[in-house]
């Protein structure tokens, strides 16, 4: 339950969960933000 719960609320320090960050975390390594050209959501997600 306790995992359930931690997966599903938003931390604290940045109001993301823990698969949203991963998510941000990822696109930052490739190198990927406003300012770059468009990439297919597979190289990020997978």
């Amino acid at each position: 339950m306790s995992v359930i719960i931690s997966r599903a609320l938003p931390d604290v320090r940045d109001g993301l969960k823990p698969s949203q960050r991963r998510i941000l975390v990822a696109m930052n390594d490739l190198n990927l933000g406003p300012a770059s050209a468009s990439s297919k959501c597979a190289g990020i997600i997978g």
